[in-house]
């Protein structure tokens, strides 16, 4: 069995803002309907008892655009890493705003 080394997923991205604090916006690159693409990201954090979400909205002049809402503290890098594998392994994304966990 061959394994594939790990490769962090922050080495693409371009984050906008430091890490540690309420919001976080970010370029990183996946896939949507089957065209590699450049999100153009902001990730909040949310107090307890908000539903996570995503919203998905135009392509732009800096990427497609994306919000990602989730119940955190602080949007950390080990978070930040999490949500760009999140949205890079989630196959139904949809334009428009989903509710998630």
């Amino acid at each position: 069995m061959t394994t594939r080394p790990y490769r962090d997923p922050l080495e693409d991205a371009t984050l906008l803002d430091p890490p540690g604090g309420q919001t976080l916006r970010l370029r990183f690159g996946g896939s949507y309907h089957d065209a590699n693409i450049r999100w153009d990201a902001c990730i909040e954090a949310l107090p307890p008892g908000q539903a996570n979400y995503f919203e998905i909205g135009a392509p732009g002049e800096h990427g497609t655009a994306l919000r990602l809402g989730l119940r955190t503290a602080q949007l950390d890098l080990p978070t930040v890493r999490k949500a760009i594998v999140m949205i890079r392994q989630y196959r139904r994304l949809t334009t428009g705003r989903r509710e998630f966990g």
